[in-house]
């Protein structure tokens, strides 16, 4: 009889480090958290469980200890976007936004189609007072993925920063046509509509999400503060990935992961899904290509539909 190979058993980092995952799926975050402060002094899991640890706390809304954990990750494996991305969030909710933009060029650099660092970039630069740079930006993202619900609300949003309201209007109906649930590309309709002097419809807009309260005075003011100052932050956390179809090579499909997973693999490296260790081929339009690697040690832990990147 044989036991588990080293580093694929039920007490592997690889192992311990989907089971966080699975944890921070679940609610779980405390549990998932002490696992994971375990695993960052574990050679072969520290990098994804700084990463991890560093997600958490941004979930969390707490950015510096977000950002501790972030840098840590990136000075063990300077470069890769997902990561550089999720700082340029930190340091913006941090009040950072010159830093951020710098770390989401750097993301760029490394992975010039990263439709999420590409709307990012756009956010800083429109908080930085750069509004025709952040129309190039999200421009640039929906080159590369059309119909982006998030990069389509925040080209509506500089495009009214500009004084182009009617295009503005076309952008918020199209992010609303992908997503219609899109809380802030309501409220941003909402204003549209009173720019251009349509108050009926804009009131129609802001009641469908129930953000809107009449003051004593007559007027409509958000009745929810807390949304009032996200919608002001705008902090350009994208919520929402193209997912990536895995492909056995000569065999059936096994499932999908995060399009930015992939990106961060290589020709050759291995990893966990559905239970099995698999060898990265390549990947051709939405499909990576993988072939069987048993009796390999996975680099590192995959899953379906997460929110939570892990790196090669």
């Amino acid at each position: 009889m044989f036991g588990p190979r080293p580093g694929t058993g039920a007490h592997s980092p690889a192992a311990q480090l989907q089971q966080a995952v699975t944890l921070l799926r679940q609610g779980q975050s405390s549990q998932a958290e002490a696992l994971l402060r375990a695993l960052q002094h574990h050679e072969a899991a520290r990098f994804d469980a700084l990463h991890l640890l560093g997600l958490l706390h941004l979930q969390r809304k707490d950015a510096t200890e977000a950002l501790r954990f972030l840098e840590q990750a990136d000075q063990l494996r300077p470069g890769l976007a997902p990561l550089l991305n999720n700082m340029g969030i930190a340091l913006r909710e941090l009040g950072r936004p010159q830093d951020a933009l710098a770390c989401y060029e750097r993301a760029l650099a490394s992975q010039p189609d990263y439709v999420e660092a590409l709307v990012n970039r756009g956010n800083a630069q429109r908080e930085l007072g750069q509004p025709e740079a952040a129309l190039d930006s999200y421009a640039s993202a929906l080159a590369r993925q059309p119909g982006h619900p998030q990069a389509l609300h925040n080209q509506a949003v500089a495009l009214r920063g500009l004084g182009r309201p009617q295009e503005a209007l076309i952008a918020v109906r199209q992010a609303l046509a992908g997503r219609p649930d899109y809380a802030e590309a309501q409220l941003t309709l909402g204003l549209l509509l009173h720019d251009l002097q349509q108050a009926g419809e804009a009131l129609a807009a802001y009641d469908r999400y129930h953000r809107l309260a009449r003051s004593e005075a007559g007027t409509y003011e958000l009745a929810n503060t807390a949304f009032a100052q996200r919608y002001r932050m705008n902090v350009g956390t994208i919520v929402e990935s193209t997912m990536v179809k895995v492909q056995l090579r000569g065999g059936r499909r096994l499932g999908e992961v995060e399009e930015y997973f992939v990106n961060g693999l290589l020709p050759g490296d291995t990893f966990m899904f559905s239970g099995k260790v698999l060898r990265f081929e390549g990947i051709r339009e939405n499909e990576a290509f993988v072939s069987n690697a048993a009796g390999t040690d996975a680099m590192v832990p995959a899953y379906a539909g997460g929110k939570f990147p892990l790196s090669t």
